[in-house]
């Protein structure tokens, strides 16, 4: 009874004693909002980053926004994408009434404060809005509505080149965002605010908001997609190159298109996207009316060989025997997309299908897809084993068996993954013989050597 007692007072203690603050909300998960004008469809999830501390207590820690910006002068261009709707409905630094991010923001008080949010002018943190007269006393989670307008008063430099009209095209410039809370309702727009140790400012959070109206054009990168796509069972593979990347700090994702209905391709799905957060708007394109983003999480490198895709439409599942018409684009973290690669045709098919056109039953279950790995050995079947006797007793001997087991093996990820890694080192060992016995020949002359040497110090 005493412990459970003393256990209480010293949590009571705490409380008493712990300091007001204002935190981010679900700092290892950041979600922030923007809005651009009064209509639902333009409340969307902007790109970020979490901070690095976890709470963004200090400038070098703050967690990252970025706030893709209208460019109507430069926006119609043959290449322009966006994961958002419409040009004119991004970020707007001159908007007095809309394009305001909505901050994610936690108060733990327990006594009268207000919350000030501060804007870096290149020497001071200067106060641009309040909560007051709101004032918050208990633990409250709320969001700040921050104009961008308000954010480029104080920071200019940050939003140089990024008005409406601009023929400039300029991305990553950054304006510094502090919240805190205080005591004091008095303080006024444009007062410094004071970051010392024990300062009326203290307790706060960073954020250092990014600013691009860069759409891509086709100097801007280059992508190759390999045609027809690879083949697999509910997927395809898509095999591409990357010649021009972006900049590595701004890449977010390979995103994946899907062209409208052409000879023998599947049409556009029409139904609403469930995947994507509520009122995060539909893709626009302005080169490719016909086209419409289907995923845009595929992959977080812009070096990847191939990447996966096993979705058609808002997370449909592939149907075996449909074609689709795919191309793939590079989308950076403020969700603009650079121009696309050359389009192809991928058709799913089922496991069985496959089995039949490989005809190379085991390695087919095993990799569950098109593979080159499969192709070297269909070209050894064909040009070594066809050619001997031997090989040809093998061959009719196999295709007696193997149909009869390739569905088992196909249904155990763990026989999968046992054909796989025998076909990878019998891959390696035909074609890169000469550096096992090369390390077999070494592994004898060491072996030689330590041999003369103890024979050596044996006769001493």
């Amino acid at each position: 009874m005493k412990l459970i007692l003393l256990c209480l007072f010293l949590v009571l203690l705490t409380n008493l004693f712990a300091a007001d603050n204002v935190r981010i909300t679900s700092p290892t998960n950041l979600q922030v909002y923007g809005t651009t004008n009064a209509t639902a469809t333009s409340t969307f999830l902007l790109g970020s980053v979490n901070p690095s501390d976890g709470n963004g207590l200090s400038e070098a820690a703050a967690a990252f926004i970025y706030i893709p910006i209208s460019n109507t002068a430069d926006a119609t261009h043959d290449f322009y994408f966006s994961r958002y709707h419409e040009g004119y409905r991004l970020f707007d630094i001159s908007d007095a009434t809309y394009s305001y991010i909505s901050f994610p923001l936690t108060l733990n008080v327990s006594s009268t404060h207000y919350l000030y949010a501060a804007v870096y002018n290149g020497t001071n943190y200067v106060i641009v809005r309040k909560s007051a007269p709101t004032a918050y006393s208990t633990a409250t989670i709320t969001t700040f509505n921050l104009l961008l307008k308000d954010i480029c008063a104080v920071n200019t430099t940050a939003c140089t080149n990024l008005a409406v009209g601009s023929a400039t095209l300029v991305s990553g410039q950054v304006a510094k965002v502090y919240f805190f809370i205080s005591t004091n309702s008095a303080h006024a727009d444009n007062d410094p605010v004071v970051l010392t140790t024990a300062g009326d400012g203290d307790g706060g959070v960073f954020f250092q908001v990014k600013l691009s109206n860069k759409v891509y054009k086709s100097i801007d990168s280059s992508i190759s997609l390999s045609t027809p796509l690879t083949k697999g069972d509910g997927r395809v593979i898509a095999n591409y190159t990357v010649t021009n990347p972006i900049s590595s700090d701004a890449f977010d994702h390979v995103a994946v298109f899907m062209h409208a209905k052409a000879a023998s391709v599947a049409a556009l799905p029409v139904d609403p996207a469930p995947h994507l957060a509520v009122g995060d708007p539909a893709l626009y394109i302005g080169i490719y009316p016909d086209a419409q983003l289907i995923d845009y999480s595929y992959s977080t490198s812009q070096s990847d060989p191939a990447i996966t895709i096993n979705s058609f439409g808002y997370g449909k599942p592939a149907i075996n025997g449909t074609s689709y018409l795919l191309s793939i684009g590079l989308m950076d973290k403020y969700k603009f997309v650079t121009n696309l690669s050359n389009a192809g045709v991928g058709t799913p098919t089922q496991i069985q299908e496959l089995l039949k056109k490989q005809a190379c039953y085991l390695l087919t279950a095993g990799f569950g897809e098109e593979h080159y790995i499969i192709n070297y050995f269909r070209s050894y079947r064909d040009h070594i084993l066809a050619n001997s006797w031997l090989g040809r007793k093998f061959i009719k001997v196999y295709y007696r068996s193997a149909p009869h087991y390739a569905m088992i093996i196909y249904k155990s990820e763990w026989m999968r993954f046992v054909i796989r890694s025998a076909a990878y080192t019998l891959y390696f060992l035909f074609n890169f013989y000469w550096v096992v016995l090369i390390f077999l020949g070494a592994c004898l002359f060491l072996n030689l050597w330590k041999i003369k040497i103890l024979l050596h110090n044996n006769r001493l």
